[in-house]
């Protein structure tokens, strides 16, 4: 059960950061109760940011919108990512897949295991992060 949990707060900030399926594939101890919704790739963080930078480019061309942009997508290397409780996690998570300029994390990440064992291992644990260790 707790490799479980591992597992699935790593898939949790996937699906939110990418879009995926796995939390409206898993299911609560009912077997019947969905841990969460698909998140569609379109309402995923990455295309939700990219759709807004990309507005805010053409709404504002002299502005420099452009230069968080590559190919319609965010340019990671560009930005300072932050959040908050939950969105701290995903803002640690993009710390590892993306090479960011930046993550500050308020309250969290909040990821927390019950009843794993003293020294179980996190997603978040293990390196290397993409924006080099966190100190």
């Amino acid at each position: 059960y707790a490799t479980d949990q591992v597992a699935c707060l790593e898939e949790q900030h996937k699906d939110a950061i990418n879009g995926g399926n796995y939390g409206a594939t898993t299911f609560k101890k009912d077997n019947i109760t969905a841990i969460w919704g698909e998140v569609l790739p379109e309402n995923s963080l990455k295309s939700r940011l990219g759709d807004l930078l990309t507005y805010l480019h053409a709404a504002h061309p002299a502005e420099g919108w452009d230069g968080f942009l590559k190919d319609g997508r965010p340019k990671w290397d560009n930005m300072i990512v932050s959040g908050h409780s939950q969105g701290a996690g995903h803002a640690a998570y993009l710390a590892k897949t993306e090479t960011l300029r930046g993550a500050v994390m308020i309250s969290g990440p909040q990821d927390e295991c019950l009843n794993c064992a003293d020294g179980a291992k996190y997603w978040i644990d293990d390196g290397p992060y993409a924006s080099g260790r966190a100190s």
